[in-house]
């Protein structure tokens, strides 16, 4: 009942917006002067042009993750953007195995994204220190599904640009929703326990989105907090609107958020013991 409240409550009022980006159109594609919201049956026609709007899926989920052995103390990191089919619940993955590429801290290089790249070692990272296959395996499983991150929606198009405009998009979008703050802003903070509907009620009135709350299997607390929307034309842009998630919680009624680095003593960190692979 709470869920299908809050979302009445706010969806169709609260949109979020990002100032648009310029939109990379290829030879032959033209996008219509009104833009298309992704999963509206007009994008999921045969006619809709991949490029202008995402056409083969179109829910777009934020995926915020609460890893205790990475990041700073008091941010989530990224794990990742994900396309789910506009039905929920399933998606399609490592759609485009030539582009699955493996060096990606050297192409970004290559194409002179320094910044980005620095920004993504900050809050795109991991507890085993493997960024750079984290970042390959995301790309090539989620972000090669994107319709509008085709090469082919590229003038001049250049190995790996298409790549580095997905990660770009991405530090933005977990910028432009950023979890912890939005939580710390109704006192829920990390070392204590909640009811999952502090958690909604809290991320819902920050976003307009209702969150779905993932924890780990065996102790229970909070690990991963997914947002999910609609996108307006080009995914990059970040014009969303909230939509509901076609998925349960994978968690308790009473949620432990556990505090980073625990047992650290003399700068021991203990190991990683739980890992996930959405």
């Amino acid at each position: 009942m709470l869920f299908s409240t809050l979302a009445a409550t706010v969806f169709g009022s609260i949109v979020a917006s990002a100032v648009p980006a310029s939109v990379p159109t290829g030879t032959g594609h033209t996008c219509p002067a009104k833009e298309l919201w992704s999963c509206s049956t007009a994008a999921l026609s045969n006619s809709a042009d991949g490029c202008c709007v995402e056409n083969k899926s179109g829910l777009v989920m934020l995926a915020a993750f609460w890893d205790i052995h990475a990041g700073s103390l008091y941010d989530f990191t990224i794990h990742g953007t994900w396309s789910d089919h506009c039905s929920g619940g399933t998606w399609d993955q490592f759609c485009d195995s030539a582009r699955e590429y493996q060096n990606v801290t050297a192409i970004l290089q290559d194409l002179g994204e320094y910044q980005l790249l620095q920004e993504m070692n900050n809050v795109w990272t991991n507890s085993e220190g493997s960024t750079d296959s984290f970042w390959a395996h995301e790309w090539g499983k989620h972000g090669t599904c994107f319709s509008t991150f085709n090469p082919s929606c590229y003038s001049n198009y250049k190995t790996g640009q298409e790549m580095a405009d997905f990660f770009r998009m991405t530090v933005n979008f977990y910028h432009k929703f950023n979890v912890y703050k939005a939580l710390e802003r109704h006192n829920i903070v990390p070392g204590h326990k909640y009811k999952t509907e502090q958690f909604t009620k809290a991320l819902v009135k920050e976003f307009g989105t209702v969150p779905n709350l993932q924890c780990d299997y065996t102790t229970g607390e909070l690990n991963a907090v997914w947002l999910y929307f609609h996108a307006k034309g080009p995914v990059r842009n970040l014009e969303l609107r909230p939509t509901v998630p076609n998925a349960a919680n994978g968690c308790n009624d009473t949620i432990p958020y556990p505090t980073k680095y625990p047992g650290e003593i003399n700068g021991h960190y203990p190991e990683l013991t739980t890992k996930f692979n959405f």
